[in-house]
């Protein structure tokens, strides 16, 4: 086992051993954001799909250690872990079953159903201060990807319009971070998921990113449900450009904790 820097790729990726999520990129109670954190930490592996499982919530500002074990042939890069201390927060691994792509929706229709939305006021949103869909994040802080119903479709299905701030670039860069595009098709599977309905918090989110979101350009985000199981939700999201073009897609676990327990809610968790 070793504890070292990312794998080298994008401008983006490379970092320092510990890894630490700023402020800006919290969720609620001090926790940081699941899909941003995730993200961060997919860095470690090599491109392709990651699955990243959520053990517990990361804190803001405070540097978690970072552990990447080999692969069977010797290979860095087969297992990232983040711990504070002797507990682990959070796990990532190499995800080998194909992905559910959603078909694009298109841009006019996307931005219709956002103007319709599932994501309420300050007053209801379950964490109005989140760093993607939160309603109290200003366009040069969060994301603020607040999707709606598109009419007449199935499964829940909900899409809204992107366009990446600069701010969520690198310095000099002309593309959204990797964590930061990870973060984009997060909270959205929650919404498919009718999060206004529930509280949903994170257990598992995997993701495959092709290409990085260019900055200042129009996308289309989307997402519908899979299926339910319990106090077990599955869903799926994608990010497309305007031409319809897949960039990222995401299968995500959630479970609904307002309805059977709140002790992620104790610890901090919000829907993302």
């Amino acid at each position: 086992m070793t504890t070292r820097s990312p794998q080298p790729g994008p401008p983006d990726r490379p970092g320092p051993p510990d890894l630490v999520v700023p402020e800006r990129f919290r969720s609620t109670g001090g926790a940081a954001h699941c899909g941003w954190a995730a993200g961060a930490l997919a860095r470690y592996l090599a491109p392709g799909a990651v699955a990243v499982d959520l053990r517990a919530v990361l804190p803001l500002d405070e540097p978690v250690q970072v552990r990447v074990d080999e692969r069977r042939d010797g290979a860095d890069g087969g297992r990232a872990t983040a711990w504070d201390g002797d507990r682990l927060l959070m796990e990532a691994t190499h995800w080998e079953r194909p992905l559910e792509t959603l078909a694009p929706v298109d841009p006019a229709l996307a931005r219709t159903a956002a103007r319709a939305g599932v994501v309420p006021g300050p007053a209801l949103h379950p964490v109005p201060v989140c760093f993607c869909c939160g309603c109290d994040r200003s366009a040069a802080d969060g994301l603020r990807i607040h999707p709606g119903h598109v009419p007449g479709s199935a499964r829940g299905l909900v899409a809204t319009t992107w366009t990446p701030h600069a701010s969520t670039g690198a310095t000099g860069a002309s593309t959204a971070t990797l964590p930061v595009t990870w973060a984009a098709i997060d909270c959205v599977g929650a919404w498919a998921g009718t999060l206004s309905d529930r509280l949903l918090v994170h257990q598992r989110l995997v993701v495959e990113v092709l290409d990085l979101p260019r900055l200042g350009e129009e996308h289309v985000v989307v997402a519908a449900v899979q299926g339910t199981l319990g106090d077990r939700v599955h869903t799926v999201a994608a990010l497309h450009d305007v031409q319809g073009r897949l960039l990222a897609r995401a299968e995500h676990l959630w479970r609904d904790v307002l309805h059977h327990d709140d002790h992620l809610l104790r610890a901090g968790a919000g829907p993302s």
